[in-house]
């Protein structure tokens, strides 16, 4: 049977083309965000969600554990995720994935990663978890209290358990409930040492104390970045400038973290954005 070719009038590859960039330019209006469940990606990302939203974008937020969202974007199944920490936290993620993603930023720079007890607590340092470690209980076991397995902070503890000879296990556990342990420990003046980072709503509810890390098991602090999918910027030519221009200070994080934990995610980003119009205005210009 013989092929033949159909030609096609002007007229009908005007109407068609007419009927297909309607459809390509809403699915460039719909994104998804990965997030884990730390507490300043839970905020940055409603923050934006709100930010994107009103503009006629259409975000979904989906959460999941490190892994899981760094592939996410890497098979173009998330379009961002924006609480990436470099050079050190996220550094084995960012080795796997980096040839399949985009970083942009940074928009923070005063990220810490490490193990932190209450100020009363009678240890300063790592390697002083080892004379006391049996004061550090969680269930009636020497342990360190962390968070779900597969974030970077519980692989790194695994490390710093090793290197240090510490005689503990890790627990691992949610953000909620370790935070949860460290209320309770912190209103019965009980010893505990949790994996924690900042910026983090926490310092400003109790007064805590990093423990020196000598070995550099957690760095020497990080960056905080957004990934994006490949082709990102072609497709979301304004969102990409509006990330780029994307900067806070570790006074702004906390103040949105506090709005949000009081508040609620939207009525705390509302009330958020109500107070920080001129900052809104320097990222999305």
């Amino acid at each position: 049977m013989m092929k033949t070719s159909v030609k096609l009038s002007p007229i009908v590859l005007l109407l068609a083309l007419i009927a297909v960039v309607p459809a390509a330019s809403a699915a460039s209006k719909s994104l998804t965000i990965g997030l884990n469940a730390w507490a300043e990606n839970i905020a940055v990302a409603h923050l934006w969600k709100h930010l994107l939203d009103s503009r006629g974008y259409h975000v979904k937020l989906t959460t999941a554990q490190e892994g899981v969202t760094w592939m996410g974007v890497a098979r173009g199944q998330m379009q961002m995720s924006m609480d990436i920490w470099l050079p050190n936290t996220d550094a084995p993620y960012y080795k796997r994935y980096k040839h399949r993603i985009n970083l942009v930023g940074p928009w923070f720079q005063e990220a810490k990663l490490g193990l932190v007890v209450p100020q009363y607590a009678p240890v300063n340092t790592i390697a002083g978890l080892r004379k006391h470690a049996k004061d550090f209980k969680v269930e009636g076991t020497p342990a360190i209290l962390g968070t779900a397995p597969g974030d970077s902070e519980m692989k790194m503890t695994r490390h710093a358990i090793k290197a240090y000879h510490l005689p503990m296990k890790l627990i691992a556990s949610s953000q909620a409930g370790m935070m949860a342990g460290l209320k309770r420990a912190y209103r019965h003046h009980r010893d505990i040492v949790v994996t924690l980072w900042s910026p983090h709503w926490a310092w400003a509810e109790y007064k805590l104390k990093y423990l020196k890390d000598p070995k550099h098991i957690y760095g020497k602090g990080d960056h905080i970045y957004v990934i994006t999918e490949t082709g990102f910027a072609h497709k979301y030519p304004k969102i990409q400038r509006w990330i780029s221009h994307w900067h806070m200070s570790a006074h702004q994080l906390a103040s949105l973290e506090d709005d949000i934990k009081k508040q609620g995610n939207a009525k705390g980003v509302d009330a958020w954005i109500h107070h920080n119009r001129h900052l809104i205005h320097q990222w999305i210009q």
